[in-house]
């Protein structure tokens, strides 16, 4: 039976296996917008990959009419 093999991430400081990795979530709700963030980070606390999604409750088409009022 074969090992499954464990993928591998770039980082400044060469590959290192994903499951080594600590991943982090956090939430922003605010009025106008959610904010969901992904964080991934080396054992020496460095950002390897960050994903940061956002919703936009105003619009576009609101927003610049509220800044006209």
């Amino acid at each position: 039976m074969q090992t499954p093999k464990i993928p591998l991430v770039w980082t400044i400081n060469g590959n290192v296996p994903a499951d080594s990795l600590h991943y982090a979530t956090e939430w922003e709700i605010t009025d106008t917008y959610i904010k969901f963030t992904e964080t991934h980070k080396d054992s020496l606390d460095n950002i390897v990959k960050q994903s940061v999604h956002v919703y936009d409750k105003i619009g576009v088409a609101g927003e610049s009419a509220i800044a006209t009022f």
